[in-house]
Formats: structure tokens, sequence, C-alpha cells
């Protein structure tokens, strides 16, 4: 069974500390608290009156302390935003130190030489290796080597065709042609080397691995030169060094 006077005592206790608050209806506090020192039975209204009034206590407090945490919550994060600035990055080495610190406690570089900032916060020590590879990502010496040779080859063997062709039709306007040998020979020699110095425009900007594309120029620039002998030279003098650079290429 619940002891009545505790009860009283605990109610008694609420009363006063609205009383203290002055935010409350002062008489009918004082007059409830009077009824409760006496240990007299409170009316029914007076009863559910404090009974409110307890529950709105209690939800006024709540929402206070909910206020309090997210005024400290707004308080950690603009400090934490503030403490971004207490630091740099070393413009030689990376590393992050103090912004009252004048030397880099990794590499020791002098912070008056570098061009660094507070909020550094994307700072990336590999950003100069980064760009030293993308001015690598451009043609290659190899590649404009074969493109080169392709077209001066293959203006060279068309030339020579033609002129072929030319002395072919004279010579038989005066009733001593070139011999058929010949023209079986060129017939046969003229597409292979023709497909050849167009593959160079090709072969090098489509195979990504240097080895197999230094492997078909020289390949290329030694059947060239097989055959159509000297008429091929100047194709092979400049496909022949294009594949030995893609080959030393890493």
């Amino acid at each position: 069974m619940i002891n009545k006077s505790l009860f009283l005592t605990s109610q008694l206790d609420d009363v006063i500390n609205f009383l203290k608050s002055n935010k409350r209806d002062v008489e009918k506090l004082e007059y409830i608290k009077n009824v409760l020192e006496q240990n007299k039975k409170l009316y029914a209204s007076d009863r559910e009156y404090l009974k409110n009034l307890i529950k709105q206590y209690s939800k006024e407090n709540i929402q206070e302390n909910l206020n309090n945490n997210s005024s400290k919550d707004k308080f950690k994060s603009g400090k934490s935003a503030n403490s971004n600035t207490n630091y740099s990055f070393c413009g030689k080495c990376g590393k992050k130190f103090g912004v009252k610190k004048n030397f880099c406690p990794n590499c020791g570089s002098s912070k008056n030489n570098q061009n660094t900032s507070p909020l550094k916060q994307n700072f990336n020590p590999n950003l100069t290796q980064n760009i030293s590879k993308q001015k690598h990502t451009g043609i290659k010496s190899y590649q404009i080597l074969s493109v080169i040779g392709g077209v001066l080859g293959l203006f060279v063997i068309l030339a020579h065709y033609a002129m072929f062709k030319f002395v072919d039709i004279m010579a038989s306007s005066f009733g001593n042609g070139i011999e058929n040998s010949s023209n079986q020979y060129i017939s046969v020699a003229l597409p292979l080397v023709i497909i050849i110095y167009i593959s160079c425009f090709i072969i090098p900007f489509v195979i990504k691995k240097t080895k197999i594309v230094g492997i078909y120029l020289i390949a290329s620039a030694l059947i060239v030169l097989i055959a159509y002998s000297f008429v091929a030279i100047l194709g092979f003098a400049l496909l022949l060094p294009a594949g030995i650079i893609a080959l030393r290429k890493n």
C-alpha cells in the first residue's frame, strides 16, 4: 500500500517548485500548497490542474534539453570547422603541419618558401607526377615516323608504278614492251606494299602494346625493302627507326 504522506510530500515539492518559477497561477498554487501542508485531500479539479501542470512542465524540460543539445552540436561543428584553419600543407612533400610552425617537420622546408594555404585540403603530392604523365599521352615519336614513312613510301611506290606504266606504254608503241615477268611481279608486289604502308597509319595508334607495334614496323620495313628493292628505301629508312623506338618504349 502506498504511503499517503509520501505522495502528498511529492506533490507539495512540485507545488513549491512551481511557485519558485513565478510562471504559474501563484494564488491557486498557494491554495494547493496550504491544503497539502495540512494533509488534506485535494478536490478533483485541483488534482487535475496539478497533474496537467506537471505534464506541461515535463514537456518544457524536454524541449529545453533538445534546444541545449542542438546548440552544443552547432558549437562543436563550428569549432571543428575553425580547427581546419589551424594547419597547412608543405608545398614540397605534402606533409600537414601547424600554421604556427615555420619549418616542415618532415622535410625541413621553410614555410616562407612555400605557396601553401591553410585550407589546402585537396593537396595531392602526386600532382606533378600526374601532369608529367599527361604530357606524354600525346602522339609518340614512333607514331609520327610511321605515318611519315607510310605517306612518303606510298607516294614513291605509286610514282614508280606510274613511271613504269608510262615506260611500258612508250616501249610498246615502238614494238618492244617490258617483259611480262616484270609486269607480273609488280602486279603482286605493288598491292602488298600499298597495304603495308596504309597499315602503318593505323597499327601504331590502335595497338597499345609498343613492343608489338615495334616488331610490326620493323617487319614491315624489311618486307617493303625486299618487295620493291631500292624504290622502297625511303619507307624502309623511316619505318625501321620507328619500330626500334617503339620496341624501346616502356
